[in-house]
């Protein structure tokens, strides 16, 4: 969706956000908002990120090693344990902190080695134990990006380019409901009101969420690792 198209569509569905009451750059502010919130919830913007392991370093700010690091996605880190020339990936499991200092009461102190455990606190991954190496790409990061500010009308959501995402268009109504919700005290609203437009955002957006969780190209038996059996031959 166009960045145009949300302030048109956000002006005709809330009549009192008329340009002397709610200008472009308000409108747009918000449109980024929803945006963000929308890739953080659904993780649209799956992607996966390298980076480099420091020898005896066990925290890493994910700000700085993955720049556009949103939320993290299913598939987890994973630890090169070869080179950088012929990775041999692992597949680290997840702890929180408060999970580690119950299952490992001295996890802090444990000697450098091959990771096998992480937590991911805010900003903060932590690896337990700490690398015993330096290696390029040295862990992989599957996520959620952070998606560019949409700030041209010509552009598009999710990309701020020219260049249409199909399969993220299904979301279109989601952030022009986060919008709606965000603009309803602006423009006078009661509370309860707010409220209302608050809970269609997230009823919207649930729903488009499971659309695009969807896949009817795999049946369980695939899921489970068999291939799927033709319906019709």
């Amino acid at each position: 969706m166009l960045l145009s198209t949300i302030r048109t569509l956000s002006r005709l569905y809330v009549p009192k956000g008329k340009l002397s009451v709610i200008s472009n750059t308000v409108l747009d502010l918000l449109a980024n908002n929803a945006i963000v919130d929308v890739a953080a919830k659904a993780v649209c913007l799956k992607t996966n990120s390298a980076f480099t392991i420091t020898a005896d370093q066990s925290e890493y700010s994910l700000s700085v090693v993955i720049t556009d690091f949103l939320v993290p996605d299913k598939p987890g880190l994973w630890w090169n344990s070869g080179t950088t020339a012929a990775p041999a990936w692992k597949k680290l499991t997840p702890y929180t902190l408060a999970k580690l200092d119950e299952d490992f009461p001295t996890w802090r102190d444990h000697d450098s080695s091959d990771p096998q455990r992480y937590s991911i606190d805010g900003d903060v991954l932590t690896l337990d134990p700490p690398p015993d190496t330096t290696l390029a790409n040295g862990l992989k990061l599957y996520h959620g990006a952070l998606p560019p500010t949409l700030a041209t009308a010509t552009n598009h959501t999710f990309s701020n380019t020219t260049v249409l995402f199909p399969r993220l268009e299904i979301f279109n109504e989601a952030i022009l409901k986060y919008i709606y919700w965000k603009l309803s005290p602006i423009v006078g609203e009661t509370p309860v009101e707010t409220k209302l437009k608050e809970e269609e955002y997230y009823r919207e957006l649930s729903s488009k969420i499971g659309l695009f969780k969807k896949r009817p190209d795999i049946t369980p038996y695939s899921k489970m690792g068999g291939q799927t059996i033709p319906e019709e031959f």
